[in-house]
């Protein structure tokens, strides 16, 4: 009886709380062990030890993401903020310079409508204004009379011959032009008021630019250290006598290669590529691989194998390089013999965009591109024999470089930085030489031993702002920083 009583109060107590007498165990869907803890939101429950799995998981997937929103986009928002401060505290100054230019504006405008108004004849005004209605009024009776008396000939005329015998007579432009004039309506004047918009249109002036999508200003980002610091050196053991290196602006991670193959610094498979040049290969904005196989044929994508560009005819490429600015493939290429030797600009899909070849004397501007890539200027920078060519985006000639008088250069690997300074590794001083924008050397940035064979490769990792350089004869990497975040964005 007083189990009968408990299970009727558990029923009446359900229904009072709209609870249900059915339970649900909550078990893990890998290894059916109980869960301790539950979401009720996610489709599959697991345990303590597989959700550690998953997270480890995720979190490694995501490691390039989260590395990039640590590494660019805080800090570039944080540069845009300190942008956007600055110029709000210059907007009162160049509001007040404005006012006071505009109210000196109006007083001069107040001044000569004053002036014009009393130096302003009427009976003059009206004597021209009769004169003109006068000369009007006569022309008018002149071509109504001759009008008129073509119209009667036109009547009386006993047949066509008659009337186009007179015609004959009249002067065809006069009479064109005549009618011209009678069709013509002429506005001697318009009243209209004058508005107050309308004066303010006149006076304002300033032109007001908000831009649709803020960039910040490196020179706010950036700043260069007193000395090179070295921050880490990675083996990439696949690799032997590398010649060449190039940063994913993605995660961040590098590919490396020497004469035969490539290398990802991340995994341990290899892809073979082509003996044809130097600087093979590139990385696109979105992290894809573009290399030159053994066929000179440009491929994208290593595991689908996309041809972009197929090398036909005498020309095949030496060296390529992916504008982050347009995504433009920038090719250094040259003839069989080596007679010849030019860069040409694809589209991202393979089509043919600008060639360069010859200056405005129309001789030649390279001979062996071995290196190629693009300032942020929209400056091309081709490593050559020995000699840095550097081209406007148009292909005009903006500068070379050659080294020291004395000792020459032996150009290799180049790159750029945000500041848009030029790094160039050079195997004859055994160094990486640092020039600004318009070929100027700065300093020698990284100096090698004299007996090295070093330095090849060079790149800029844009997320964590170091310099990846490449000697030839170590498998070794060498990562360091030579320029530092400004003190407000660390």
């Amino acid at each position: 009886m007083s189990s009968d009583k408990g299970e009727k109060w558990r029923y009446e107590a359900s229904n009072m709380l709209h609870l249900t007498t059915q339970c649900k165990i909550r078990q893990c869907s890998r290894c059916h062990e109980c869960v301790s803890y539950y979401c009720n939101t996610c489709t599959e429950d697991m345990c303590i030890r597989y959700i550690n799995q998953e997270y480890l998981t995720i979190r490694e997937k995501s490691r390039g993401i989260i590395s990039r929103i640590r590494g660019q986009k805080i800090p570039n928002n944080i540069a845009i903020k300190k942008e956007i401060e600055l110029e709000i505290e210059a907007v009162p100054k160049e509001v007040d310079v404005f006012g006071q230019g505009l109210y000196k504006s109006g007083r001069q405008m107040k001044g000569h409508t004053k002036n014009i108004a009393r130096s302003y004849n009427c009976e003059d005004v009206k004597r021209r204004l009769v004169s003109l209605f006068w000369k009007q009024k006569t022309k008018l009776i002149w071509q109504n009379k001759l009008l008129q008396k073509t119209e009667d000939i036109s009547v009386s005329a006993k047949n066509p011959v008659e009337f186009l015998r007179f015609t004959k007579h009249l002067q065809k432009r006069r009479f064109r032009i005549m009618i011209e004039d009678m069709l013509k309506l002429s506005f001697i004047y318009e009243e209209k008021t004058v508005t107050k918009n309308d004066v303010c249109r006149k006076l304002d002036t300033k032109e007001t630019n908000i831009p649709k999508k803020r960039h910040p200003q490196t020179n706010l980002m950036l700043e260069s250290m007193s000395t090179l610091w070295l921050k880490k050196s990675q083996s990439v053991p696949r690799v032997n006598r590398s010649v060449h290196i190039s940063c994913n602006p993605v995660d961040g991670h590098f590919w490396v290669s020497d004469h035969e193959h490539i290398c990802r610094s991340d995994k341990d498979h290899t892809l073979e590529i082509g003996r044809h040049g130097y600087g093979e290969h590139t990385v696109t904005g979105q992290g894809e691989l573009i290399y030159i196989d053994r066929n000179y044929d440009i491929i994208k994508d290593c595991t689908k194998r996309i041809v972009l560009i197929d090398a036909k005819g005498g020309w095949k490429p030496k060296c390529i390089y992916c504008s982050p600015l347009t995504g433009d493939l920038l090719v250094g290429m040259a003839t069989i013999n080596h007679t010849a030797a030019k860069v040409v600009r694809y589209l991202s899909s393979g089509v043919e965009k600008q060639s360069i070849q010859y200056d405005d004397r129309q001789q030649a501007l390279y001979t062996y591109p071995a290196y190629v890539t693009e300032n942020r200027n929209g400056d091309i920078i081709v490593s050559d024999n020995y000699v840095v060519m550097v081209t406007d985006y148009k292909g005009g000639v903006r500068f070379t470089y050659r080294g020291s008088p004395d000792q020459g250069l032996a150009p290799r690997g180049v790159c750029t930085d945000p500041l848009l300074n030029i790094l160039v590794c050079d195997c004859r001083s055994h160094g990486v030489h640092m020039l600004d924008k318009d070929g100027n050397l700065l300093t020698v940035l990284l100096q090698y031993a004299e007996n090295s064979a070093g330095p090849w490769g060079v790149s800029y990792n844009e997320i964590d702002h170091v310099i990846l350089v490449k000697g030839d004869t170590n498998n070794k990497v060498a990562v360091y920083r030579y320029l530092n975040r400004a003190n407000y964005l660390l």
